[in-house]
C-alpha cells in the first residue's frame, strides 16, 4: 500500500481545497483513486471543503473499513449526532457520519487492509456514553487491522527536512 509522490501531487491538485478556489471535484478523476490513495485524501482532508469526495470515498466499493472509520472519527460525530437540531450547513455532515453507520450494521465495508486507530483521532472512551444512543456498532470503537500506506512524498519531504536541520546542528 503505497502512494507515490506523483499520485499525492494529483490527489492534491484535484481534490485538495478546491472550495477556496471555487471549484469543483471530478468524479471521473476520482474513480482512478486506490484505496490507499482514498486513504491518503482522507489525510489530509480540510472539512471547509464539501463533503462530496467524502460521500463518494464512502460509496465507493474500494472503501476500506480505516478509512471509513477515519472519516468518521475526524468529523467530531459528537457534534453531529444526538442533536435535536443541525444547522442546514452541517447537515451533509451529519447525512454522512449516518451513512457510515448505515454501512457498518449492514457490514458493507468488505476491505479491511488499511489500518486505522479511531483513538488517535478522538477520545474513544469518553465518547462512548454519548454515542451509545446512536446504535454504533462495536467494530466502529476498535482499530482495524492492516497496513498504514506509505506516502513516499510526504516521507522524503520529511526526510529531507530532518536531515537537512540535523547538518545544521553538527
Amino acid at each position: 500500500m503505497i502512494v507515490f509522490p506523483s499520485r499525492e501531487e494529483y490527489i492534491k491538485k484535484n481534490f485538495f481545497e478546491l472550495f477556496f478556489e471555487e471549484k469543483r471535484p471530478d468524479f471521473d478523476k476520482f474513480k482512478d483513486l486506490d484505496s490507499a490513495e482514498m486513504h491518503y485524501l482522507v489525510e489530509i482532508f480540510n472539512w471547509d471543503d464539501s463533503t462530496e469526495v467524502l460521500n463518494w470515498i464512502v460509496d465507493s466499493a474500494g472503501c476500506d473499513k480505516g478509512t471509513a472509520l477515519m472519516i468518521f472519527w475526524r468529523s467530531s460525530p459528537d457534534y453531529y449526532l444526538g442533536k435535536d437540531s443541525i444547522d442546514d450547513y452541517d447537515k451533509d455532515i451529519l447525512y454522512l457520519l449516518e451513512k457510515i453507520i448505515q454501512r457498518f450494521k449492514l457490514q458493507n465495508f468488505k476491505k479491511s487492509k488499511i489500518k486505522y486507530d479511531p483513538a488517535e483521532d478522538f477520545d474513544v472512551q469518553t465518547s462512548i456514553s454519548e454515542v451509545e444512543a446512536w446504535g454504533l456498532p462495536q467494530e466502529m470503537f476498535k482499530p482495524t487491522r492492516g497496513f498504514r500506506p506509505i506516502y513516499v512524498g510526504t516521507l522524503l519531504k520529511f526526510l529531507q527536512k530532518h536531515f537537512k536541520t540535523s547538518k545544521k546542528r553538527r
